[in-house]
C-alpha cells in the first residue's frame, strides 16, 4: 500500500532544493567569482539539474540576486543589536555595535567574501554590480542607524552630528576589518582598535564646532529602523 504524500510536502522539497542552490552559489561564486561560475559547475555542486536552478531563478543573474538577498537579510540580521539589552553610556553601546557586526562576519564569511569579490573584482555586469550597491547602500543604513543609537545617550542632536559625520568612516573601518583579517574572524584587539578609533572621533565632533551644510538625512534612533 502506498503511504500518502502529504499535501506540504513537495513545497518543502522545493524550498529545500532552492537552499541547496543558494548554498552552492554563495560557496562558487565567492571563491571562484561571478563570471568563472557555471551553471554546470552550480549543478554539480548542488546535486540538482541545471533545469532546476533555472526553475527557481529564471537565469544564473536572478540566482546572483537571490544569494545576496538572502545573504544581506541573514548578515544585516547577526549584526544588528537588540535594543531591549541596550546599555546606557555610549561606548557601551558602541562595543556591542561592533562586537555585532563581528559576529556578522564570523558567521556570514562567504556572503562577505562574495561582496567584496564583486566590489574589487569588476566580477560581472551591470545587473550584478546594482545588485552590490543595494547591499552596500543598506549596510551603510545599518551603521548610521547603530551610531544613532550607540550615542543618543548624548541627546538626539550630537547623535545625528555624528552619525552624519561618522558612518562613511565606520563602514570603511568595517570593511577593513573584515578585509585584513583575508574574510576570517577578526581578533578581539582589532575590533577593539576600531570601537576605539570611532569613540575618539565621536569625541571630536562632540567637542568640535558643528559643521554646516551636512548632509539631511531622515532616519530612526533605533538600530532595527523606526524610533
Amino acid at each position: 500500500m502506498a503511504v500518502p504524500v502529504p499535501p506540504h510536502a513537495p513545497a518543502a522539497q522545493g524550498e529545500r532544493s532552492r537552499e541547496e542552490i543558494l548554498d552552492a552559489a554563495e560557496r562558487l561564486m565567492g571563491t571562484r567569482g561571478y563570471a568563472a561560475t557555471s551553471i554546470s559547475l552550480l549543478a554539480k555542486a548542488s546535486g540538482l539539474p541545471p533545469s532546476s536552478i533555472y526553475w527557481h531563478f529564471g537565469s544564473k543573474s536572478g540566482l546572483l540576486g537571490a544569494v545576496m538577498q538572502r545573504g544581506a537579510r541573514r548578515f544585516f540580521a547577526a549584526a544588528t543589536p537588540d535594543p531591549p539589552a541596550s546599555p546606557p553610556e555610549p561606548r557601551e553601546r558602541l562595543a556591542l555595535l561592533v562586537g555585532r557586526v563581528v559576529s556578522g562576519m564570523r558567521e556570514h564569511p562567504r556572503f562577505l567574501r562574495l561582496v567584496a569579490f564583486l566590489l574589487l573584482g569588476g566580477d560581472g555586469g551591470h545587473d550584478q554590480h546594482e545588485a552590490v550597491a543595494g547591499v552596500r547602500a543598506e549596510a551603510r543604513g545599518l551603521v548610521r542607524r547603530g551610531l544613532l543609537w550607540a550615542y543618543l545617550p548624548w541627546g538626539e542632536p550630537l547623535a545625528r552630528r555624528v552619525a552624519d559625520e561618522l558612518t562613511d568612516t565606520a563602514q570603511a573601518l568595517f570593511d577593513g576589518l573584515f578585509l585584513t583579517t583575508a574574510g576570517g574572524t577578526p581578533s578581539a584587539a582589532v575590533a577593539r582598535d576600531v570601537e576605539a578609533a570611532l569613540h575618539a572621533l565621536a569625541e571630536q565632533v562632540r567637542d568640535g564646532p558643528e559643521r554646516s551644510g551636512g548632509p539631511a538625512v531622515s532616519a530612526g534612533l533605533s538600530p532595527r529602523g523606526g524610533c
